[in-house]
């Protein structure tokens, strides 16, 4: 019997629930829009609430080139904006030439970050 591939524990997410990207459980093929996900532990997965369990999960918008512009209309400017959760942080995307890259976003890791965990 073949065992399975170990998976790799994630280190950052989006601060946007996966079904603000489309993102849903995929249980027996089918897309499940009714399920509760969030963002797994495991990087590239979702956890599905209803099926308890880890999952690829459908892509939603990451299946596809990702129109970064339209994305920040549709879904405001913390569309791409993710939480490190190794430095504990949020970064927020800086496009150069072409391709996504990350910065520490101080305004945003202040409001989320510190401002909860002191209270």
């Amino acid at each position: 019997m073949a065992s399975k591939p170990k998976l790799e524990k994630r280190t950052w997410h989006y601060l946007h629930q996966p079904a603000d990207y489309e993102v849903y459980c995929m249980k027996d093929g089918k897309i499940n829009k009714d399920h509760k996900v969030t963002w797994s532990e495991y990087a590239g997965m979702i956890w599905c609430y209803d099926c308890n369990e880890d999952m690829k999960g459908f892509g939603g918008i990451f299946d596809g080139p990702i129109p970064f512009n339209a994305t920040k209309l549709l879904m405001g400017r913390t569309c791409f904006h993710r939480y490190n959760m190794v430095k504990k942080v949020v970064e927020g995307p800086v496009m150069r030439r072409g391709l996504m890259h990350y910065r520490i976003d101080k305004g945003l890791t202040k409001k989320l970050v510190v401002e909860r965990t002191s209270k």
